[in-house]
């Protein structure tokens, strides 16, 4: 009907109602335009939204995780550190039961396994971009190549210690003691296969401190870099809150 309308005022050269009818039609589109960004920015807000929760929702998790793994490398470095002191004259104040406690102790390292599937989803599906804390996602990217560097570490470490730990507790102490100390809680337990006082023989030993030595370092490293990862994750979880805040107050 409207271009009816233009055609008939073109057909009588009525140029004033020509210029009003382009310009509804000019306005008609704009407006329609500036609707649609509208809603298309209140649809980026509440995706932005949603996942910022689901980020929080994982570094809070993270935050937790790498905290249990703090405490586990401690124990384990104070472990290690307990044997490294004894020496060959303190056989008589430690038991066989507390010597392969405090054995089974300096071997805990748990494989670090972080909390990344809402960033990963974000970068997968491209929708990081829609987090408008550039900082934030500049955060995220050098959390998480923290993260892989450290693994990657880890599985270095870890393959280089099993390496020296496996043939020297198969040699001179008892795997099957070893094991019991490890998982106390076991309804089965495996019967011990050598002398109880076995572990005398090595203790103050420069082979069991070597062995020991090297697990020590490793938990030192990990547990300082650990740490590291966990002060870095409060700040960004401190961040992903604060955006979520300026969100949820420009929302209403």
């Amino acid at each position: 009907m409207l271009l009816r309308r233009i055609a008939h005022h073109l057909k009588e050269q009525n140029w004033i109602a020509v210029c009003l009818d382009l310009f509804v039609v000019v306005l008609g589109i704009f407006l329609a335009f500036q609707v649609e960004r509208w809603y298309e920015d209140i649809r980026v807000q509440s995706q932005e939204g949603q996942h910022l929760q689901s980020l929080l929702s994982d570094f809070q998790d993270e935050i937790e995780r790498l905290d249990w793994h703090i405490d586990r490398f401690s124990t384990a470095k104070a472990a290690a550190g307990e044997l490294i002191r004894l020496s060959a004259d303190d056989t008589d104040q430690i038991s066989n039961d507390q010597f392969y406690e405090l054995l089974a102790d300096a071997q805990r390292m748990a494989s670090v396994e972080p909390r990344r599937r809402a960033y990963d989803t974000l970068v997968a599906t491209g929708a990081i971009e829609s987090l408008a804390d550039e900082e934030l996602r500049g955060e995220l990217g050098a959390y998480f190549a923290m993260v892989e560097a450290f693994r990657d570490s880890h599985g270095n470490w870890t393959s280089q210690l099993n390496l020296l730990w496996e043939p020297f507790i198969l040699e001179y102490l008892d795997r099957s003691m070893l094991i019991r100390s490890t998982h106390p809680n076991d309804e089965y337990m495996l019967d011990p296969v050598h002398q109880v006082d076995k572990f005398r023989r090595v203790l103050g030993s420069d082979e069991l401190r070597n062995v020991l030595a090297k697990r020590w370092h490793f938990y030192r490293d990990m547990g300082n870099w650990l740490i590291e990862m966990r002060d870095q994750a409060r700040e960004i979880e401190s961040r992903i809150a604060a955006n979520l805040r300026r969100y949820e107050g420009e929302k209403t």
